[in-house]
């Protein structure tokens, strides 16, 4: 009987976990350490109270909270690719917020080939920030770079096409959904990478 070579195209599904361990530093443990005591020290009295609510010993709701969040952190969760950053925004998108944004922009270390705005929990956009975003899309369209907006609500939306934005951004950089902002973010960098 012949060996079958299992390559790991070979299987569809991978973990996460496997992907995010490959370039882990100490750095990045350092940093998820604190994160995680934060956390837990929130999560825990959580988990002991809703065994509690639930009718069981607090012990169950700790072993449900800390076997669930095992498994999730394995399985479930995007890979961004480098030259991409996500900046999700909630409430209302109005000048502030964009000012933050732009803020938070200039202390990155390294500005993006791709920004992608995660708009879902955007309820409303005024002109104010309607002008804040569009300038934001001219000094990277400026710099060579791309603005890709996922999942924007009807108001934005309604107020970005009233205006021309959708156009002068161009409509296949607004996706549904962040998978599909993404998969588009992925097509321009293999688009626009200088070939070797």
């Amino acid at each position: 009987m012949p060996i079958t070579d299992l390559r790991n195209d070979s299987f569809p599904f991978r973990p996460r976990l496997v992907e995010t361990l490959k370039n882990y530093s100490a750095k990045d443990f350092s940093s998820d350490l604190v994160a995680g005591l934060t956390v837990g020290i929130v999560a825990l009295p959580l988990a002991m109270a809703f065994g509690i609510a639930s009718g069981v010993d607090p012990k169950a709701g700790l072993y449900t909270a800390v076997i669930a969040g095992f498994i999730i952190s394995a399985l479930v969760g995007k890979i961004v690719p480098e030259g991409v950053l996500i900046f999700r925004i909630f409430g209302a998108f109005f000048f502030g917020a964009a000012d933050k944004l732009e803020t938070a922009l200039k202390r990155g270390t390294q500005e993006p080939r791709v920004l992608i705005l995660r708009m879902r929990k955007v309820l409303a956009m005024d002109a104010t920030g309607l002008n804040a975003l569009e300038d934001l899309y001219e000094k990277l369209r400026n710099k060579n770079k791309y603005l890709v907006l996922s999942g924007p609500h009807s108001q934005p939306l309604i107020t970005m096409q009233r205006f021309g934005f959708l156009d002068r951004l161009g409509r296949e950089n607004v996706c549904e959904h962040i998978d599909a902002a993404l998969e588009w973010a992925r097509q321009i960098l293999a688009e626009t990478s200088p070939r070797k």
